[in-house]
């Protein structure tokens, strides 16, 4: 997979002025929780593992997965790469991968930023806790990515926003069932309640696999369907 087919998804959400319209509401509410918790000694804390992972991430990552695919499924998006000669199963992994990718970096950009300005005295130390948010927020960032893929390939919109809506719903309780969405391992890494019985270690490693699963599931949805 070259750098060059990678940016074509990429550039999807450059040229989409909708696309773009619907990250920036995410991207103000960030901004604006960190400076209202500048004055708390746990500021960075409180706004990662409160609204950042609980609402910002999610809905910002299923913006840039909308604006990635489309109003329709990650099935139609395919036409405009299959017909320069890429495989299905190549261009579906392009079109998950840029949104991985996207999401990966605007959320470890943007958790990033909310560490600096929210930053209080009984943070973890300024340089270390933004390199922690920094990684975390990337993996997380990814597997939304690889998450709304896969949904994006269950009825399109339909399928990102039960995806989504089942990541609140499943992410936020302490059932077997919130290991099998992002959310309750980025809060767990970020500092909030474990998911489940996991340590941090094995939320990383969850997430991992979880972005496989996934992408694989993409994967065989694009080459099993008919469309």
């Amino acid at each position: 997979m070259s750098a060059r087919a990678i940016s074509f998804p990429l550039a999807r959400i450059v040229r989409n002025r909708g696309g773009r319209w619907a990250l920036l509401p995410w991207i103000v509410f960030a901004i604006v929780l960190a400076v209202v918790s500048r004055g708390r000694s746990d500021g960075a804390s409180h706004v990662l593992v409160g609204s950042f992972a609980r609402f910002v991430m999610p809905l910002l990552s299923f913006s840039i997965a909308t604006a990635v695919v489309g109003k329709g499924s990650l099935v139609e998006a395919l036409a405009p790469l299959t017909t320069l000669g890429a495989s299905r199963e190549r261009a579906g992994l392009t079109i998950a991968v840029g949104s991985m990718l996207a999401s990966a970096g605007t959320s470890a950009f943007l958790g990033a930023m909310v560490v600096i300005v929210s930053h209080g005295t009984s943070d973890p130390p300024l340089v270390t806790d933004v390199v922690n948010t920094l990684w975390i927020c990337a993996l997380g960032g990814a597997a939304y990515g690889a998450y709304f893929s896969a949904a994006s390939t269950l009825f399109g919109r339909f399928g990102r926003s039960a995806f989504l809506i089942a990541d609140f719903i499943l992410g936020g309780g302490s059932a077997v069932s919130s290991l099998f969405v992002p959310r309750a391992h980025i809060r767990s890494l970020l500092g909030g309640p474990h998911a489940l019985t996991l340590s941090q270690r094995w939320s990383a490693v969850a997430l991992v696999a979880l972005t496989t699963a996934f992408v694989l599931l993409a994967l065989v949805r694009i080459r099993t369907s008919r469309k």
